[in-house]
């Protein structure tokens, strides 16, 4: 089955276990029904993650994580692989934005910790240095930026993707290091290129890398006509 499809499914099924009678409405997302074939997700303007048909899940199955993704069922752990060594804090106040890149981030066999505020977040930061952040700058506390601070002051190495419906924040993100920003609706294929090819650098690439004056923020959206993405 399609990665697309059977998102769509796993999300119906977590809706009618524990969202109660509003189902996917209840939260946050809509899945509309075709009249013949699977059900798919809806476009970029009605979901803040966007599935596109490059992306596909490679697994049937899902890691078992029932401590950050309560109300889904235990599954068989995936074969170990270099992933599974591979730790992502996920930052974002949206509920079914944590709960859907939250599990197809485990489906690529990364670990993932879910962090709901800036407080929440850079407390597991601090506990528990993850290997890579996505990090929303929307917060319910304070502004995303004020994590990302914090965070590289603690332990600048782990490398940052800022994720947010926020526009406009590429020179802030260029200014600061960041590794990528991608600005939402997410493109999930994109995304997780973007995770896999950062979470490959060793300490010594990346540190040649952000010391390199020629250094760039990615900017991980197609940039509309006009936008310049290089802070000259």
């Amino acid at each position: 089955m399609q990665g697309v499809a059977r998102l769509t499914l796993l999300l119906q099924q977590h809706a009618r276990a524990s969202a109660g009678p509003g189902g996917i409405a209840s939260l946050g997302l809509t899945v509309p029904q075709h009249e013949t074939g699977p059900p798919v997700l809806p476009n970029a303007s009605m979901n803040p993650i966007h599935a596109n048909d490059r992306f596909t899940f490679h697994r049937p199955g899902w890691r078992s994580q029932a401590e950050d993704f309560p109300g889904w069922p235990d599954v068989e752990s995936p074969p170990e692989t270099d992933r599974l060594t591979k730790q992502v804090l996920l930052a974002d106040d949206d509920p079914g934005v944590r709960e859907i890149l939250g599990r197809v981030l485990a489906s690529e066999h990364y670990r993932v910790t879910l962090a709901k505020s800036v407080r929440q977040a850079v407390a597991k930061f601090a506990s528990d240095p993850p290997d890579l952040v996505l990090l929303d700058l929307n917060m319910p506390d304070r502004d995303g930026w004020a994590a990302l601070r914090l965070m590289n002051a603690a332990h600048p190495m782990p490398p940052v993707n800022v994720i947010t419906a926020r526009p406009n924040q590429y020179r802030q993100a260029a200014d600061l290091g960041v590794d990528a920003l991608m600005e939402k609706p997410l493109d999930l294929a994109v995304l997780l290129e973007s995770v896999h090819d950062l979470l490959a650098e060793t300490d010594a690439e990346r540190a040649r890398r952000l010391t390199n004056p020629d250094f760039k923020t990615a900017f991980l959206n197609p940039p509309p006509v006009g936008l310049r993405t290089d802070c000259g």
